[in-house]
């Protein structure tokens, strides 16, 4: 291999090299702005979910959006008087606390199959 093609390929090598040095630090970059947005996010989750919530604000319940099952607790998506704010709170504390909202929310969505009569 001549001088200069031994030249060439050393500056290409040290070239790819540098640069593959200053990929590996944005890299490393890059990753610590990731976790530290992470970290924020999980503080923000935080701060969100130490909130108080349900009938713990004092609100009036307004309806039933829906309901879920909660590791075996069913649980209601309620919507505030005056407000577009939504909390789960429980079947059993709303059922103590607004009786005829739950009411209202099976009666709606209650259907009935009539029986077919035989000729």
């Amino acid at each position: 291999m001549s001088q200069l093609k031994k030249s060439m390929c050393l500056d290409l090598i040290l070239a790819i090299q540098s640069h593959a040095d200053v990929i590996s630090k944005n890299k490393i970059n890059s990753d610590k702005d990731v976790k530290v947005k992470r970290d924020s996010y999980a503080d923000e989750t935080m701060k969100d979910d130490s909130r108080i919530q349900g009938f713990k604000r004092e609100l009036e319940a307004d309806k039933i959006l829906g309901s879920a099952d909660d590791n075996g607790k069913l649980m209601y998506l309620m919507q505030w008087k005056g407000t577009d704010a939504v909390d789960m709170v429980s079947a059993s504390e709303a059922n103590a606390k607004c009786p005829q909202i739950v009411i209202r929310f099976y009666e709606e969505r209650i259907t009935w199959k009539r029986a077919k009569v035989k000729p």
